[in-house]
Parts: structure tokens; C-alpha cells; sequence
């Protein structure tokens, strides 16, 4: 029989159930009964954002999600005194549909471990210093998005750019669960199938090529797919939403910067030129050379074989006409 806490974390986990999510700001203590009651939340299905802003600095990790902090960063020290997004996922929706965070500065964060192995928090965006900011994780049948700053505009300048109110809506419509899934992605991205209450249900996926690449067992329980393939998935989702999805190779692959003088050089077969001849490539376009038109010769090779060949029909005529003279003038044999 389950002992008598476990049905007291139990009956304030069904009391947390009421809402689509929950959303846990600026942690500085969290009582250990809240803390078993929203980790009961979350495994048995419930969604949880967590914010960590300056008041989780003090603790040695993360509750609930988890994740040891190994330091904070205060990015007021720095020289330009804050931090911009280095890279992300373009494939979340909540970052996708926010401009990747273009332009946004953050002034702290925390640098957490995202653990290894299949426990290991998906990072989704991280600071051009490394440090994860966006983080997910499944815990049991519910999931934990981990904000590593604050959502207030102390801790960053979020809050005052027009990509913080998407990507509040998209994070908010993802946790419950309400979000579409049609749309683009590129190759290799997740999609989720299902949220963590909508488990036992079925899920069909069709590939670009006509086939059904999930077991009759991933179709019942697997929570995310990845798209592997570029072409359009069809899907009928747990929850009974039928969508398409548009999978394109990652804009990565394809660069187009202006080819460097040297590489095209290579490409031209002219790899021994002068570094000097190879830079000239790469130059600024400045005013126009004198335009050189060719000439060819052969008008005047075929003249001067016209005039040899006059002067060597005169020079004949002239020997032959001699011969007939002297011929004339001997005398003839008696």
C-alpha cells in the first residue's frame, strides 16, 4: 500500500493539475513539500517552466529539473557588460516563431549542466559563451522547459523586445499541449507527438515516401519523432489534429558568401598563381581597363603568300622567256 506521504504528494499533485502548466519565477527557496507535490506534477504528466533569475544563484541545482549549477554568470563584468544568444534550435517553436532572439542582451545568467545519456535535458538555446539558456526535459510523463535567466528586464532586456511576447505565447501553447504542429522544419528535428497526458493514444506518421516508419508500439508511446528525411511528413496527431509538415535541408549546408580568390583559383585549375594574382580577384570593382579588342594575323600572313607567289610567276616567266631567246639565236646544225 502507498504510505501516507505518498498520498499526501499525490492529493496536492492532483490539486496542481487543474491548470494547463505551471510556471515556477526567480527561485530562491522552494518548500520540500511543494517540491515532491510539483515533481509528482510533472511525472505523472504535467508541464512545468521554470525561470531561474538571480535568487537561484545560491543553490547547488536546479529543483525539480534537476540540473547541478556549476557557476553563475554576470555578464556586467564582461567588456561589452552583457551576452547575446550564440546559437539555437530553430526548430523549437518558441525560438523559431521569436527571431532566434535576435539582438536580445542578457546581463546574468546560470551555467547548469545538462546532464548526459538519455536523462540529458535537450539545450535549445545557448549563449555565445556556451552557457545553455533554454533548456527541456522529460521527467517521468511530463516535461520541464528551464529558462536559465530571469523574465524580468534586471536580469536581461527580453521583456522589451517584440520577440519575448511570441515566444511567451508559443511556450505557453507548447506546455499545453495546444500548439499546431504542421509548418517547417529542417532535417534531423524532433516533433512532438503528444504531451505526457495524451499517452496510450495513437499516433500515425507517413513519410515523403508514402511509408509508416513508426512500430505499432512507438505509434502507441513514442512522445517525439525526428525527422530525417527532407519532403512532407502527413500526420494525425494523439489529440486528433491532422497536419503536414514541411522538412528542408538545414540553411547550413548552403553558403552564400562571395567564393575567395584563392579557392576559385584552385577550382580554375590556376593553384600556382602568385598570392598577389590571386588577391587581384578579391578586388573592389574600380574603373574600367581600356577595352583590348584581339587581331589576328592570318589577313596578313595570307598577303605576303599572294605576293610570293606573284613574284614567283614573274621571276619564271622571265627565265623561260630568256631560254627562248638564246634558243632562237644559235645557229642551226647542218
Amino acid at each position: 500500500m502507498p504510505s501516507a506521504a505518498q498520498e499526501h504528494y499525490r492529493s496536492r499533485s492532483e490539486k496542481l493539475s487543474g491548470g494547463a502548466f505551471i510556471v515556477l519565477s526567480d527561485l530562491s527557496s522552494l518548500p520540500s513539500l511543494l517540491e515532491h507535490a510539483l515533481t509528482e506534477y510533472v511525472r505523472s504528466g504535467g508541464s512545468l517552466l521554470i525561470a531561474a533569475g538571480t535568487s537561484a544563484g545560491g543553490r547547488s541545482q536546479i529543483p525539480i529539473f534537476g540540473a547541478h549549477i556549476i557557476e553563475t554568470r554576470d555578464y556586467n563584468r564582461v567588456p561589452d557588460r552583457y551576452m547575446a544568444v550564440g546559437s539555437s534550435d530553430s526548430s523549437y517553436p518558441a525560438v523559431a516563431k521569436a527571431d532566434g532572439w535576435a539582438g536580445v542582451k542578457f546581463f546574468y545568467a546560470l551555467n547548469v549542466d545538462p546532464g548526459a545519456g538519455p536523462d540529458a535535458a535537450r539545450v535549445i538555446v545557448r549563449l555565445g559563451d556556451q552557457t545553455p539558456l533554454l533548456l527541456e526535459k522529460r521527467i517521468g510523463e511530463g516535461s520541464v522547459v528551464l529558462l536559465t535567466t530571469g523574465l524580468d528586464n534586471l536580469t536581461n532586456d527580453f521583456p522589451q523586445h517584440p520577440a519575448f511576447v511570441p515566444f511567451i505565447e508559443q511556450t505557453a501553447r507548447y506546455l499545453a499541449g495546444s500548439e499546431r504542429q504542421g509548418g517547417a522544419r529542417i532535417v534531423d528535428a524532433y516533433l512532438e507527438l503528444r504531451n505526457a497526458k495524451e499517452r496510450g493514444q495513437g499516433v500515425e506518421v507517413t513519410d515523403p515516401e508514402g511509408k509508416r516508419p513508426l512500430t505499432l508500439g512507438e505509434a502507441a508511446a513514442a512522445q517525439s519523432f525526428q525527422l530525417t528525411e527532407a519532403g512532407y511528413y502527413q500526420l494525425r496527431l494523439a489529440n486528433g489534429r491532422q497536419d503536414e509538415v514541411g522538412v528542408n535541408p538545414d540553411p547550413k549546408e548552403s553558403n552564400l558568401d562571395v567564393i575567395s580568390g584563392d579557392v576559385l583559383a584552385l577550382w580554375q585549375g590556376r593553384g600556382g598563381e602568385s598570392s598577389q594574382e590571386a588577391a587581384n580577384l578579391n578586388k573592389a570593382p574600380g574603373p574600367a581597363a581600356p577595352h583590348k579588342t584581339p587581331q589576328t594575323l592570318w589577313w596578313y600572313v595570307m598577303l605576303l603568300v599572294l605576293a610570293s607567289a606573284v613574284a614567283e610567276s614573274v621571276l619564271a616567266s622571265r627565265y623561260l622567256g630568256t631560254q627562248r631567246e638564246e634558243s632562237d639565236v644559235l645557229p642551226k646544225p647542218n
